[in-house]
């Protein structure tokens, strides 16, 4: 029996472990059913406000027995001055040495000028226009619009214009084909009856008619050879009888050709049958005037021998000459008509082609003009309601960022001029002065040793701190073995070489108290802030809210303006709206804020902090009532014992 219970309990503790091991795994899963995770991303902003940032670096060191400083030029440069001797008191700002600042003068000068530019332009701006601004500015959009609808109307009737002499021209054109044909037609009414009496005087047999000494049958030719007695003579008259026949011969066969191709053409031919026709009858008439020519010299030579020979003139031959000349007018006359409208045919063709080219380029550039006098008229509308409607807010803001620009450029330039003056930082005593006019002095050496009463200490700076240091900045002073005492300082002179130990640079820097006080001692330990930079009334904005891409700055704001107290605080806000990216232009910066040259303006809001919170909701039930049924009971069809 004993045995028996041991076995139950043992079972019932196995199982109990069964059961507790599903409820925790029914657990796990129905908490990771019930429970939802949601992420909430909140925003916290800072506004754009006007402050003072200041800029400093720390240092430690000694107080030194020594009192002599060197004092170094800031520019290097040609003594042109040198206003002290040794041995020589010096009051805190006396000037003494002068370097050659002719360069840096001329800086300052073209500074001032560009600041008095860009004030000009941002009274303009912030005054508005003038009325007479307002009249000039729209009486030339009212001559704009002018422009344009003259352009308009007299490209309109320019095109007609030209369609018009286009028209007209190509009229003259036809005009010359038609007279073209009527000149060809009236030349091949004469050319038969000259051809023909040309025949006539060389191969006929008229002069052996006539004459009843020459043998009948006898050819012209042959007879006013034969007619010649003397055989000296004959060699003449027979060459112009050969170079007379030769013409002919050659005239003949191309004056056949041309009259049947004259026959098939009519005043309805095609232009290019009739422009190629008229080249030929041009040629034609030509040769026929060379043939007659050579006709006729060859008859005045036989009439120039006979009178010599005082012989009779044959009333035939004279009746040749007659014709020949009657010949000769009449091609010259059909040939100078022929080159006339050939003439004027051309020099239509000319103009008909020139005022096409015309029209085309019209075609092409009068939309290319009409749309620079549109555009022109479009920038000046858009200055006119500018002008009138006055500065936007960004247009102001733009000229305030050029005029503070400029400002800093002028402040720069006269810091640099100011350079090329040495002066004394306190009162002293000159220890050494050794340089004299015309020497050439360097910002890295020292140019007047000073005496001073004033008691200085030595600190070291490391090679990056010290590029931020300059002779004359001013410093706080505390002492380890002087708690209570806290004076201030100006810093007197910088190392120009540093001293390298374990692989860092460093240098010593001096320091000059302002405040003398008798408990100081040589050797004791000091702490130096020196104040590098300080700048008054600039817009600040916190170091976390400046996020940089390449080279460009940039800030994050939000769309709308923000009203809600948490966008400030460190709980933030929901955003529904995406934020905006401003890039902007940073200047000098501490270990909190950074200073906003352009970009921002007073009032304006930045994000400073994203903030990722994970928020966990569970369904009210119990998670073990939900996997049990219910908080009591040993088990499943367990009882208790």
């Amino acid at each position: 029996m004993i045995e028996k219970s041991k076995i139950l309990i043992k079972w019932h503790k196995i199982i109990s472990i069964v059961i507790v091991l599903i409820v925790l795994v029914s657990g796990y899963y129905l908490y990771k059913h019930f429970s939802t995770a949601s992420v909430e991303t909140r925003y916290q902003f800072a506004t754009v406000e006007k402050g003072t940032i200041i800029k400093t670096i720390s240092g430690s060191g000694q107080v030194v027995a020594t009192n002599q400083v060197d004092i170094k030029p800031k520019a290097s440069g040609e003594v042109i001055r040198v206003a002290v001797k040794k041995g020589q008191e010096v009051k805190a700002g006396a000037i003494l040495v002068q370097l050659d600042a002719g360069d840096a003068w001329r800086t300052v000068r073209d500074a001032q000028l560009s600041l008095k530019s860009a004030q000009l332009a941002y009274d303009e701006v912030k005054n508005g226009a003038t009325e007479a601004e307002l009249t000039q500015s729209e009486n030339s959009l009212t001559a704009a619009k002018t422009t344009v609808e003259k352009l308009k109307l007299s490209q309109q009737n320019g095109y007609q214009d030209a369609l018009e002499a286009e028209q007209k021209l190509r009229d003259s054109v036809t005009k010359s084909y038609e007279d073209m044909f009527n000149s060809i037609t009236d030349a091949f009414l004469d050319f038969p009856d000259v051809i023909s009496g040309l025949n006539e005087v060389l191969y006929s047999k008229g002069i052996a008619s006539s004459e009843g000494s020459i043998d009948a049958g006898t050819l012209n030719t042959d007879a006013l050879i034969n007619t010649i007695t003397k055989d000296t003579d004959k060699g003449g008259i027979v060459s112009s009888q050969i170079l007379a026949e030769n013409n002919y011969d050659q005239t003949r066969p191309y004056f056949d050709s041309a009259f049947i191709d004259y026959r098939s053409i009519t005043r309805y031919s095609d232009q290019t049958t009739l422009k190629t026709f008229l080249d030929r009858t041009i040629e034609l008439t030509r040769k026929l005037f060379e043939t007659a020519k050579s006709e006729s010299n060859f008859i005045d030579s036989w009439v120039d021998l006979r009178t010599q020979e005082d012989q009779q003139i044959f009333s035939k031959v004279t009746s040749y000459q007659s014709d020949l000349s009657g010949y000769l007018s009449t091609i010259n006359s059909d040939l100078s008509s022929l080159l006339a409208v050939k003439s004027t045919l051309d020099t239509n063709i000319s103009l008909l082609a020139q005022k096409q080219r015309d029209i085309e380029t019209s075609i092409k550039n009068n939309p290319l003009d009409l749309a620079a006098a549109e555009a022109s008229l479009k920038e000046k509308q858009i200055a006119y309601n500018e002008l009138k409607a006055g500065a936007t807010e960004s247009d102001l803001l733009s000229q305030e960022i050029s005029l503070g620009q400029r400002r800093n450029s002028l402040y720069d330039a006269q810091e640099t001029y100011a350079d090329y003056t040495v002066r004394a930082p306190f009162d002293g005593v000159v220890a050494v002065c050794d340089l004299v006019k015309g020497d050439m002095a360097s910002s890295g050496t020292a140019a007047v040793t000073l005496m001073t009463k004033q008691q200085t200490a030595v600190i070291s700076l490391n090679e990056v701190d010290v590029a931020q240091v300059a002779v004359g900045q001013k410093s706080n002073i505390t002492f380890d073995a002087l708690p209570d005492l806290n004076i201030t300082g100006q810093v007197a002179e910088l190392d120009s070489l540093g001293t390298t130990s374990q692989g860092v640079v460093s240098y010593e820097v001096k320091i000059l108290f302002d405040v003398q006080d008798e408990r100081i001692k040589p050797g004791m330990s000091v702490s130096v802030t020196i104040t590098t930079d300080l700048k008054q009334d600039i817009l600040l904005v916190p170091n976390a809210a400046i996020k940089s891409s390449g080279d460009t700055n940039y800030v994050e704001t939000p769309a709308q303006k923000l009203t809600d107290e948490n966008a400030f605080s460190s709980t933030g806000i929901i955003l529904s709206d995406t934020l905006n990216q401003q890039n902007v232009e940073v200047g000098i910066s501490n270990d909190s804020d950074t200073e906003i040259v352009s970009g921002l303006k007073e009032g304006d809001q930045v994000l400073i902090k994203t903030i990722n919170a994970t928020s966990t909701t569970t369904q009210t039930k119990s998670i073990l009532q939900a996997a049990t049924g219910s908080r009591s009971g040993l088990g499943v069809g367990m009882r208790p014992d």
